[in-house]
């Protein structure tokens, strides 16, 4: 795990923007400034590119820093639901993850103290907040993103 956050980017194929990235699977890196990945407010667009179902409905690219997740339309994708009176999120944004690594930390109403766990082996490709009480967040898991570096 990493000392600061660092708020993530999402890059949206068939987007418009001024700011876009260009994605080389081939030498698993992701370079700013042009390309045909766009980006788009991060906190709206998960609803753009993640089905409730569980499918990447477009093409895109998460970014946090120097690291990078893209995932390809039509990919599955493990939706895992974290809520509580209070909630501890340990896993980030293009961190790989396995089946039984713990990715948050809860504590219920109640005070009841449980630990979440990711229930399948892949990336992390999003984290979306939705507003109310109690807190949730959902974690984005792609079990065929491919993690990307900053060229």
């Amino acid at each position: 795990m990493e000392g600061d956050y660092v708020f993530p980017e999402l890059y949206v194929k068939g987007e418009k923007g001024d700011v876009c990235a260009n994605v080389d699977l081939e030498n698993k890196s992701f370079e700013l400034g042009w390309g045909d990945l766009c980006k788009v407010i991060y906190e709206e667009g998960w609803g753009r590119v993640v089905s409730p179902e569980g499918r990447a409905l477009k093409t895109f690219l998460v970014t946090r820093g120097e690291r990078g997740v893209y995932v390809r339309e039509g990919s599955e994708l493990r939706l895992v639901e974290v809520s509580g009176r209070e909630v501890y999120l340990l896993a980030k944004e293009c961190e790989a993850v396995e089946e039984g690594s713990r990715i948050a930390h809860v504590t219920s109403a109640k005070g009841e103290s449980r630990w979440v766990r990711a229930g399948v082996r892949g990336v992390i490709a999003h984290i979306a907040w939705i507003p109310g009480k109690p807190e949730k967040y959902i974690y984005v898991i792609a079990e065929k993103g491919e993690l990307l570096t900053k060229r």
